[in-house]
């Protein structure tokens, strides 16, 4: 069972489990990213323009597959598969998927 965007619902329930045990965490719904500074990241809600403090921040969206990129690697070995977010950007279960179907086939063909 998925949650809407392909999202594994156990992923959610684990995430959910999380954000409980470190209630610290402030999840920022519908907020445009505009930058990051050294004071942290500077976005844009309902509310207007804020920058919330952060030492680190991790981008994590907007996955492109580098095909092109990928196949320029195809000769550096016999047997050459394009696989997770190189072919089409989804979710870990359907990648992790393909990595093992690739893995089963290794050397057979």
């Amino acid at each position: 069972m998925e949650l809407p965007g392909g999202f594994p619902l156990v992923h959610g329930v684990a995430l959910g489990d999380e954000l409980t045990r470190h209630p610290n965490i402030k999840l920022c719904v519908s907020t445009k990213a505009l930058e990051i500074t050294a004071a942290g990241l500077t976005v844009e809600d309902a509310a207007g323009v804020r920058t919330i403090p952060a030492d680190t921040v991790i981008y994590a969206i907007g996955q492109k597959p580098l095909q092109q990129e990928a196949l320029a690697l195809s000769a550096c070995a016999r047997e050459f598969y394009q696989i997770g977010d190189c072919v089409t950007p989804k979710n870990i279960y359907d990648a992790t998927s393909a990595a093992h179907q690739v893995a089963c086939d290794i050397g057979r063909y």
